[in-house]
């Protein structure tokens, strides 16, 4: 299909003089532009940074290298600026009443925004003294946790905030579990702790071999709370890694996933925790079937971007992974065969003609020609 796609879209660039393809077999249905370039002339980037979507899935909202933030409409792919500054933006994180949105950026400051009315100005929270890493929500709208380049874990009632811990080493990532009662913080010495939110004792620590040759980069909580996904860099190996710790059972939950060349920046889990996605340096997405017949099975592999991939969500619908990247895009990629061939028979004009489906499938006689796109005509014979 995304053969078909291509070629469809050379041939009309053909037909208007231009001698080549100007558009990726994917672009046409998957690609959000609005984040601009930065930088000075040569090195301009523009590298979103952090993506995450409503409850429904109808709108998104995209933190950017260009300090912009964004609000788009997820099915039109149409955007509007809800804020723009100086800074790199970090991280956007949405309040599971969906009445706050929250902006981290390189600066101490934390940008609040009031989703019933974004004609207001943020309210500026102070806290944190350099860059703010990450930034999540209490799933009872209570406030939210940060931590920063101060290595500071703080917490934020809307009101005021109190110091959870000050660490020893630097932290970039934190989550919390899903009934809110355990925060787990993954360090760049490799130490995962587990702080108990409700009793306040000294935080549990997940001892691994040689962590600090791993510094840890993303941390997730399924959202069933059995697992705890962990994704960074093997310093020894130079390329990235992921895995997953069974909490109850206090280890490692089936392999660890490789075959990134560099570092991952973030891991994810489905809805319904049935899938597991980690996005790398490496210009790639890879997700795994989580269900333990097929966790050990190869990944599928997202190839389509053309820079480091900072950050990934699943949508609600169980259909799409969304992706942000360094070259400035945003993509959605459908997750399920059968979604693709719907998303792509949506732009392609016609069927393959039979000479196409040998070029591009096989010899028919060993797979015969189908309708890949029901309704669309099919060229006849040369």
């Amino acid at each position: 299909i995304k053969g078909l796609l291509a070629l469809d879209e050379y041939q009309k660039n053909m037909a208007v003089g231009k001698d080549e393809a100007t558009l990726t077999s994917d672009s046409a249905f998957n690609q959000y532009h609005g984040h601009t370039q930065v930088g000075l002339a040569g090195r301009e980037v523009v590298n979103v940074r952090s993506v995450t979507l409503s409850k429904d899935g109808t709108k998104m909202y995209s933190a950017g290298g260009d300090g912009r933030l964004l609000e788009w409409d997820f099915e039109k792919r149409t955007f509007v600026e809800i804020y723009s500054q100086e800074n790199i933006n970090r991280v956007v994180s949405i309040s599971e009443s969906e009445r706050w949105l929250a902006l981290a950026t390189d600066e101490d400051d934390i940008n609040l925004f009031d989703l019933r009315d974004l004609t207001k100005l943020p309210v500026t929270l102070t806290g944190h003294q350099g860059a703010i890493y990450d930034l999540v929500f209490f799933e009872d709208n209570s406030g939210f946790i940060s931590v920063g380049a101060d290595k500071k874990i703080i917490i934020n009632n809307f009101r005021n905030e109190k110091v959870l811990a000050t660490l020893e080493h630097t932290v970039k990532t934190i989550a919390l579990s899903p009934n809110g009662k355990m925060l787990a913080v993954g360090s760049m010495n490799g130490e995962i702790l587990l702080f108990d939110l409700i009793n306040n004792t000294p935080p549990e620590q997940i001892v691994r071999k040689n962590m600090d040759q791993k510094p840890i980069l993303d941390i997730k909580f399924s959202h069933n709370g059995r697992f705890l996904a962990i994704g960074g860099l093997n310093i020894a190996t130079g390329f990235g890694y992921a895995f997953i710790h069974e909490l109850k059972a206090n280890k490692q939950y089936r392999p660890e996933f490789n075959g990134f060349s560099a570092q991952v920046n973030d891991v994810e889990f489905s809805k319904n925790d049935l899938l597991f996605s980690a996005s790398s340096n490496d210009y790639t997405v890879r997700f795994w079937d989580m269900d333990p017949k097929n966790i050990f099975n190869l990944p599928t592999i997202i190839y389509d971007h053309k820079g480091w991939v900072w950050d990934a969500s699943f949508h609600p619908n169980g259909k799409y992974i969304v992706t942000a990247s360094e070259d400035g895009l945003i993509r959605k990629f459908p997750i399920k065969p059968d979604q693709m061939v719907a998303d792509l028979c949506v732009y392609i004009t016609r069927n393959m003609s039979e000479v196409e489906w040998r070029q591009y499938v096989s010899d028919p006689k060993e797979i015969p020609w189908i309708e890949t796109c029901l309704g669309k005509g099919k060229p006849l014979p040369e």
